[in-house]
């Protein structure tokens, strides 16, 4: 791994990137029809996507409460005080965000109901 100082060569540039926008502006790049589970009125036992859905509908599931996909990933954040980049595991769940440095800590919100999940946070 590299160190980067002031003096170095090596230096970190951060540009502004409005592509991050895209997913609110054409959300069919990222979740297409066929990954879309939705359950219909007539079938509730086999998930099929209507073949009437429109992009308004795939919006509104996007954007209606509750619908939030769970999404897990790492980050690397950086601590001040310390001068280091520490991994840094992060958990979108139910439109919470929970974040930890130990991955066991965030496995339990992701196995458990939602209902438990609470417990957890609560204890």
């Amino acid at each position: 791994m590299r160190n980067f100082s002031y003096h170095a060569s090596f230096k970190f540039r951060f540009r502004k990137d409005f592509r991050k926008y895209e997913f609110f502006h054409h959300p069919q790049q990222f979740f297409p029809y066929g990954m879309l589970n939705i359950e219909t009125e007539t079938d509730k036992d086999v998930n099929k996507s209507p073949p009437n859905l429109n992009h308004l509908q795939v919006e509104y599931m996007v954007i209606q409460e509750g619908m939030c996909p769970v999404i897990f990933s790492h980050v690397w954040i950086r601590d001040d005080r310390k001068k280091v980049w520490i991994k840094t595991f992060m958990l979108l769940r139910d439109q919470k965000l929970f974040i930890s440095q130990k991955i066991q800590t965030l496995a339990k919100f992701m196995r458990k109901p939602k209902e438990q999940a609470l417990e957890l946070v609560s204890v």
